[in-house]
């Protein structure tokens, strides 16, 4: 039923504020919500409803994403860093003290995933652009496309050119939501021996 599947999505807004519907834009957000592979409706004001595998997003149109490009200075143990960008509509905090995770105004932000990286994994320029054609990310000794794995994680169209794609000298490092580079995968014992820098990635509500 709708009601069933709505309790296994996670529903994203960017803030919206009311929006007058007609029963058959109503009756389609519902048919896309019962539909396992779930769809798209344009809704009066710029607003579009999404339903993918995990999530269902309304969002107003902010227009074309713009291209995004940063460098990265990965804290020292003990120490966190806040990156901001507002082309991608997200905030990028990098921590090297676990017990105290990076400062942030939950108020503000919408979505956010954290993720530990073993440190002695990182090499070289540590640097955050906006997804290219032939990304890829090396997970179990194979090279799976990035565009594939965002599709079957289900992240809506209209926040795939606004992920951060995190990389080093070896190429892409991880993207938010997805699996970490293969040997950049924290176990145990590495956060218990203090040799993880946490990303956390927060979402914007205005994005």
């Amino acid at each position: 039923s709708v009601r069933e599947r709505s309790q296994n999505l996670v529903t994203v807004t960017r803030g919206l504020t009311p929006v007058a519907c007609s029963g058959d834009q109503i009756r389609e957000c519902r048919r896309i919500i019962r539909k396992n592979g779930g769809g798209v409706v344009s809704l009066p004001d710029g607003v579009t409803l999404e339903v993918t595998k995990d999530f269902v997003w309304l969002t107003r149109d902010t227009g074309k994403a713009e291209p995004f490009s940063f460098d990265i200075t990965l804290p020292r143990e003990g120490e966190s860093v806040k990156y901001s960008c507002a082309e991608g509509g997200f905030d990028l905090f990098f921590s090297r003290n676990p017990q105290e995770p990076p400062e942030m105004d939950e108020n503000i932000y919408k979505l956010s995933i954290n993720t530990a990286v073993r440190f002695d994994t990182i090499y070289g320029r540590v640097f955050v652009r906006g997804r290219v054609a032939g990304d890829s990310l090396s997970l179990g000794g194979t090279h799976r496309r990035l565009k594939k794995m965002i599709c079957d994680r289900g992240i809506p169209e209209s926040r795939r050119d606004r992920l951060p794609v995190i990389c080093d000298g070896e190429g892409v490092l991880l993207v938010p939501g997805l699996p970490v580079r293969g040997p950049a995968y924290a176990r145990a014992e590495d956060i218990s021996e203090k040799r993880v820098p946490y990303v956390l990635y927060c979402l914007n509500k205005d994005f």
